[in-house]
Formats: structure tokens, C-alpha cells, sequence
């Protein structure tokens, strides 16, 4: 489904009584926790026809968020956002009114007294919200279900692993907050093709293009944690630790593994480990110890020099470039030890 938020020739239609309207807060299992309401809402298309879809409310106007959505549109794995709105609103004002964006409207906004009864936050951020517009999955997130089998466990693996090197390839973000509440899961009609387009053919194994044909995806949401290495982000966050660093120390070379694609792997293929029988998730686990015995040093201080370069040369490409022969020879191996297994 693929919804088209209206606009008026300028920006999105303001406030969205006639096109939007807020139905019952959800709960999201672990995502709760965030500072971020949830609420399931009628996308209207028509007169007649109504699509339910979910709608994601924070405080602030998160332009990241909103670059990011545009940047990642159709790439598999990831959320489907129909559009990211900014305007003046409120949880209690939405309860209340019925709508999203009440504050943006024209006429004077009648309820002074609600209005006075926002908690501080509001204020504090001028009642600005970010509103995602996304599509609501009924089939749960990873936390709801139970034991998988290897076989499983690669499906899942290769999906979630294949999607994190396709948007490091194409974008250069990675995500910074996976857990179980935040894969959600996606079951199709029909079977589908989930084209990984941006991980170079040469990356685990130069024979075979990277394509899954499956009937379940399992999809990475909640990108609020979502870093881009691209430089003039990059530099907000690694300048200092850059300038403190003792250059002939590798003592520190894990602080250069804040926001890494590796770190972001490991996270995965723990995550999903811990859905195995005790034999199963033993068995994974320790090959994925044995390879970071062997090999996570030699990654970690070489993100520090790729960091260090990249920070000299500016060459956003040759990092990515670098960053990602790194991580696929880990997968390769991580793979090849999996396969022997099965």
C-alpha cells in the first residue's frame, strides 16, 4: 500500500481534518519506552475509503528524521513512511480535538484552558511535533515470537544483516538501537523478491547477487537513533574524540566503534541467536566468539584509521568502501562456519 499524503502545492494540507484522523494511542511493545506516542489513525483516501495506518508523534522538528525517510524510500527491510509533517500540536490537543496539527488551523484556537494545561515539554519545544506517517504491521514485532530453527535463523540473519549493509552502501547510516521491540513483521500475500541493489556483488560472494525470496520480512524500525556518516555529521560527533586521541595508543579504538556497522551486526546476530534452542544458540554463539576473538581487534583499530582518514581526506565513498570490505569478510566467515554446521 502506498499512500500519497496530500499537499497544497507548497507543503502538506494543514491540519488534517479532512484527510487524517486519530483513532487509539498504541502501545509498541519495547518502543513504548521512548518518549514517542504511537496512534493507529484512518488515512483517508476517499469519501468512502479508509486505510488504517500508524502515526508516530515526538516532541520537536526532527529534520534528520525527515531527510533520512526521503533518502531510504523502498529499500527492503525498512518501514514503509508515507510522509514526515511538522506542525504545532499536542497528545492531549489530538485526544481532544480529534485531529492532528488543531493549533495550526486559522481560527483562533478556542481552548485556552487545555491550552494551559500541556505539560512544560510542550512549551518547551513551542508545541513544534514531528508526525511519521507509516504503515501499521499487525503481525507484531520479533519479541512475539518463539523458538526458531537454524534454518530460520539464517532467513532472518540474512535479511536483517543484507538490509544494514544496503543502507551503509547506499546512505551510510546505521541504525543504533536494535532490539526485538524494533523488528517488525511483515507477512506477504504472495512471495516476494527483497533486492539488496546497493551491496556491491563482490562484498561475501562474487557469484551470486543479493536477492531473498521470501514470504515473511522482518522490518527495522524506529530510526530516532539513526546515524549518518556522512562528513558534516560525521564531524559533529568524532571531531573531539579525533582531537583527544593519543596516536600511539590502540588502547582506545573501541570509542571509534560508537555508531559502527559492526557494532550494529554483532547486536543482530545476538538478537536473533537468543530466539535458538539452547544447543542451536550455543552453537552460533560460540562460532561468533571464536571470529571475534580472531578478528574484532584488527576491525576495531581499523575503523579508528579509516576514521582518522576520513576525517582528513573527506572521502565519504572510499570510507564506506573501506568500512564495508571489513564487515562483509566477517559475514563471509561468519556464513562459511554456518553452512559447515548445517
Amino acid at each position: 500500500m502506498n499512500l500519497t499524503c496530500p499537499t497544497d502545492g507548497k507543503d502538506y494540507i494543514l491540519p488534517t481534518k479532512h484527510w487524517l484522523s486519530p483513532l487509539k494511542e498504541i502501545i509498541l511493545d519495547d518502543i513504548s519506552k521512548s518518549h514517542s506516542k504511537f496512534i493507529l489513525s484512518n488515512f483517508i483516501t476517499s469519501k468512502i475509503k479508509k486505510n488504517e495506518i500508524l502515526v508516530k508523534l515526538s516532541s520537536g522538528r526532527n529534520h534528520k528524521m525527515k531527510e533520512f525517510t526521503k533518502k531510504m524510500k523502498d529499500l527492503p527491510n525498512l518501514v514503509n513512511i508515507y510522509c514526515v509533517l511538522f506542525c504545532k500540536d499536542d497528545f492531549l490537543l489530538i485526544k481532544e480535538h480529534k485531529q492532528f496539527c488543531s493549533l495550526e488551523d486559522d481560527k483562533p484556537f478556542k481552548d485556552i484552558k487545555l491550552l494551559g494545561t500541556l505539560p512544560e515539554k510542550a512549551k518547551k519545544y513551542n508545541y513544534s511535533v514531528t508526525l511519521e506517517l507509516m504503515e501499521y504491521y499487525k503481525n507484531g514485532s520479533f519479541n512475539t515470537i518463539g523458538t526458531i530453527n537454524l534454518t530460520s535463523f539464517m532467513n532472518i540473519f540474512l535479511q536483517l544483516t543484507f538490509c544494514q549493509l544496503n543502507l551503509f552502501s547506499f546512505l551510510g547510516y546505521t541504525h543504533n538501537d536494535i532490539h526485538e521491540g524494533n523488528i517488525l513483521i511483515k507477512k506477504h500475500e504472495t512471495i516476494q523478491l527483497l533486492d539488496y541493489i546497493y551491496i556491491a556483488q563482490e562484498c561475501i560472494d562474487p557469484k551470486k547477487k543479493y536477492k531473498l525470496k521470501t514470504d515473511i520480512e522482518y522490518i527495522l524500525s524506529d530510526y530516532d537513533r539513526v546515524f549518518s556518516f556522512e562528513y558534516k555529521y560525521f564531524i559533529e560527533e568524532f571531531e573531539n574524540i579525533i582531537k583527544s586521541d593519543n596516536k600511539n595508543s590502540s588502547e582506545n579504538a573501541g570509542e571509534f566503534n560508537t555508531f559502527s556497522l559492526y557494532s550494529n551486526i554483532m547486536t543482530t546476530i545476538n538478537m536473533i541467536a537468543n530466539k535458538l534452542s539452547d544447543i542451536d544458540k550455543t552453537y552460533i554463539k560460540s562460532i561468533l566468539f571464536q571470529l571475534q576473538e580472531k578478528y574484532e581487534n584488527r576491525i576495531l583499530s581499523n575503523m579508528k584509521d579509516y576514521i582518522m582518514i576520513y576525517y582528513k581526506d573527506k572521502n565519504y565513498t572510499n570510507f564506506k568502501k573501506n568500512i564495508k570490505f571489513d564487515i562483509c569478510r566477517f559475514i563471509k566467515k561468519f556464513i562459511t562456519k554456518i553452512s559447515i554446521i548445517k
